[in-house]
Order: structure tokens, then sequence, then C-alpha cells
């Protein structure tokens, strides 16, 4: 499936503008950015795994008209508890485009829709998100994500935590067929 203008692949190869992206937009809280080291490991291992597991690439990037980085999303299949889960472990964009964070959702849907759902591999999304940000995008986009799957879409909060002064929640979406009436 073919994506949307601006938007691509996120690989290990985009380890550095990651890491410069995310000490941009967590200037007000530091202890949000993830050590360029780690973040780097995380990349990596996502790329293999996908590759040995044949699994798609589901972590996306913006990038705008001077080839700069202006948003991300750091998404992979992997296991919860023994059963598959798609992980959202980031969600970062600049303050440049209020739209940048919504178009990488709406694409991360269209290839949720395409590798998953349109299969009926119903996998649930575990995400991670700060609450004056992606946890409101996931929040606001629940209905569009349903109306795109033609599913229900439901969310749990599993836990609510503090990083520095950002409010931090874990969600876990659940993804089911819709019941006739």
């Amino acid at each position: 499936s073919g994506l949307s203008p601006g938007i691509s692949s996120l690989t290990y190869e985009d380890s550095l503008q990651v890491g410069y992206l995310e000490s941009k937009v967590y200037s007000d809280n530091k202890s949000l950015i993830a050590n360029l080291h780690n973040m780097e490991n995380e990349l990596i291992a996502k790329d293999i795994n996908n590759v040995s597991k044949n699994r798609h690439n589901l972590s996306l990037k913006y990038i705008d008209n001077n080839k700069t980085m202006q948003g991300y999303m750091l998404a992979y299949e992997g296991k919860y508890d023994g059963k598959p889960i798609i992980y959202i472990a980031d969600l970062v964009s600049t303050r440049t485009n209020p739209m940048i964070g919504g178009k990488l959702v709406m694409e991360f849907i269209n290839l949720y829709k395409h590798y998953y759902s349109d299969k009926n591999n119903l996998i649930p999304i575990l995400a991670q998100a700060r609450e004056t940000t992606g946890y409101l995008l996931i929040k606001n986009g629940l209905n569009n994500f349903s109306k795109k799957l033609k599913k229900n879409v439901s969310v749990h909060e599993l836990k609510t935590y503090q990083v520095g002064k950002d409010t931090m929640h874990t969600m876990l979406i659940q993804i089911s067929e819709l019941q006739s009436q």
C-alpha cells in the first residue's frame, strides 16, 4: 500500500534524525528523551525482527519539503504475555505543523488495516503516550480508526504514571468485529 506524501518507513538509518527531533520536542522534559544509543538499538532490533520474522515495518516518519524529519512513530509487532501485540513505543512530532502527528496516526491505521485487519488478524495495540500529545491523538482518533477498519475499537487504560512533569498513559487498544444489530 502506497504511503501519503511526506511519509515513509522509519528505519535504523534514521537514528540521528530521531535523536535530534527528540531533543527539540522534549526540550521541556529531558526525562522523556530516549538515550540515542537505546533508540538506535530499538530501531535496529525492530528492523532485524521484521526481516527475520517476515513482519511489516509499521514505523513511520514525516519528512518536510526541506528533507527534515518533522515527526515519527515507532511501532512494531512483538509479544506481550506470549501473545502477538503491536507496540506503539513512541509518537513524536514538532509543533511546526499540528497535523503531522495525525497524519502519522492515520497512515499507521492504513498499514494496520492493510496488513492485519483486512486479513482478519485483529492483533491488539499497546501504546504509551504523553497526555498532552499522543494520548489525545489516539483517544480523539478512535472513531476514525473504527470507521476506517469497519471494526469495534476500544481502549483500556492499563496504567498512568509520571515522567518528570508529564503524565504518561499505557493503553491497550483492542479491535473486534462489529456486532450486527
